[in-house]
């Protein structure tokens, strides 16, 4: 039988691209995790993985505690959700000129995929941590847009609350709401089709560069529910 090692209370301050945890985790935890997920009860280990996109390979690799099947998924436990180092690289675009020095720049996303509805988060914890200036007839595509193009950085989350206020993060806090519908109900003024957020609510997308699958309507209707967010392995 697999012996576990003891829980220890690990306590660190936040910067700009680390997110702590709040509850106790595994000594064998990956060295340098980035973000953590909270297991408060609200989400299987399963929706964990899948929303996020991660893995099992990868989650049981950063968490050696849970197994692949998500084995020993334990309450009150900090569980590692992503790893900055080890972000895949985005490809670049290199142009020349005969009279100007090489340029590199960031390819645009095609397309940004909603994820859920979260809190604004209060000000020293938001949700997403930078606030982005406003944007005329605003939509997902061009907060994302705004977000990624933003020198020096690699947001690849935007999000839009109250249906107007754009903003942007590397990585997504705070819980997801239970209730999207009832709190992201402000459709946005450059599409009625798309919901800006909500009354101290935000509506969050991610960075997609793979093409956007085709959605083919049906005569039958289905319901959907959505679970948490946050990253990509």
């Amino acid at each position: 039988m697999q012996v576990l090692l003891s829980l220890i209370t690990v306590w660190i301050h936040l910067s700009s691209k680390v997110l702590a945890q709040s509850y106790p985790y595994y000594l064998t935890t990956i060295k340098g995790c980035s973000a953590w997920f909270d297991n408060s009860g609200d989400y299987t280990c399963t929706e964990i993985r899948d929303v996020l996109h991660i893995t099992p390979a990868n989650f049981t690799r950063w968490n050696p505690s849970i197994t692949l099947g998500c084995g020993n998924w334990e309450l009150y436990t900090s569980y590692c959700t992503w790893v900055e180092s080890e972000a895949p690289v985005l490809p670049i675009i290199t142009t020349t000129t005969s009279a100007a020095p090489t340029a590199t720049t960031k390819p645009t996303p095609p397309w940004w995929k909603p994820v859920g509805c979260w809190p604004v988060g209060a000000a020293d914890f938001p949700s997403l941590d930078k606030s982005v200036s406003a944007i005329s007839s605003i939509t997902p595509s061009k907060c994302g847009d705004a977000c990624y193009n933003i020198a020096d950085t690699d947001y690849r989350f935007a999000g839009i609350a109250a249906g107007s206020q754009c903003w942007c993060g590397e990585f997504v806090r705070n819980d997801m709401t239970d209730s999207i519908q009832n709190n992201c109900n402000i459709t946005c003024a450059g599409d009625s089709s798309e919901v800006c957020g909500g009354t101290k609510f935000i509506s969050i997308y991610e960075a997609m560069f793979s093409a956007k699958p085709n959605v083919t309507s049906t005569s039958t209707s289905t319901s959907t529910s959505t679970s948490v967010i946050s990253s990509t392995s």
